[in-house]
């Protein structure tokens, strides 16, 4: 296929049938790569810096839209991208939602060196959370909101295409990194080595979130709704903490719950004046 053009992509061609596979965590570890679907994600990973591989766009979209407008900057950026018309319904049989928008994209995995995250100021950890969703919406609220890199134990895979689309492009920009949850207990052994200061969220007890001057730099673990944040990353040393709540409600959604304490967090850091802002 030449490059800056558009081809059909027929229904047996052996690409649909590897993309496909790509819904499968274990062959988007072993590949590296991973999907991207809608307009509005497509789109924000077209203008960052990750590779794209394949970009299929529906037969019915092209007729009505015709190219879209930020593919002629992707094509510059990468010369050798192919870029497929695919019938509607075959877009619709590797659409992980209800329906698709006519966007669906390949994305190579950025490789880190974690020697980066040991270099940051402000970590978020997510240990065995196991909703899409809320992965997706902490990763998003987290680049919003000045985290540096995301650690991920356990729980959903961050290129899970559910995850992707929670967070709204921040899988682009924001540095990744997802360990085994048997690696839990020297992680956080490795964390407070590294001069780290454990922050867990918890339901009740601890220091309140209002007010908190926490020191730099500072690792936040959030763990599942129900079961918590596991006791590997419980020292003597960590610092537990919690939002004051009415006293008619029991507990927020822990993605809820990490937009604040990460909101105040950065608040903290502004108000002392520097690397917050």
């Amino acid at each position: 296929m030449n490059s800056m053009e558009i081809e059909l992509l027929g229904r047996h061609n052996r690409l649909v049938k590897e993309i496909k596979r790509l819904s499968q965590s274990a062959i988007r570890d072993e590949r590296g790569r991973f999907l991207v679907e809608g307009r509005r994600v497509v789109q924000e990973l077209a203008l960052s810096q990750v590779e794209v591989e394949e970009l299929l766009l529906g037969e019915s979209l092209l007729q009505a839209e015709g190219e879209p407008p930020w593919l002629e900057g992707l094509w510059r950026r990468q010369p050798e991208l192919r870029v497929w018309m695919v019938a509607d319904s075959v877009l619709e049989s590797l659409s992980n939602t209800a329906t698709s928008q006519g966007f669906l994209a390949v994305a190579r995995r950025p490789t880190l060196e974690l020697a980066q995250f040991l270099k940051a100021k402000r970590l978020l950890v997510l240990s065995q959370i196991q909703d899409p969703g809320n992965v997706g919406t902490l990763l998003r609220s987290g680049l919003a909101l000045g985290i540096e890199g995301a650690l991920l134990c356990g729980g959903a895979d961050p290129y899970n295409p559910k995850v992707v689309r929670a967070a709204a492009g921040a899988v682009f920009h924001l540095p990744l990194y997802r360990f085994r949850e048997e690696e839990l207990a020297s992680w956080s052994r490795r964390l407070e080595a590294e001069g780290f200061t454990i922050l867990t969220a918890e339901a009740h007890g601890g220091r309140s979130l209002i007010g908190i001057e926490p020191p730099r730099p500072w690792a936040l673990v959030l763990g599942a709704e129900v079961k918590g944040v596991d006791s590997a990353w419980q020292s003597q040393a960590h610092w537990p903490l919690h939002i004051p709540l009415a006293p008619q409600s029991e507990s927020l959604n822990v993605a809820a719950a990490g937009a604040i304490i990460m909101y105040e967090l950065a608040r903290a850091g502004a108000t002392r004046g520097g690397v917050e802002s």
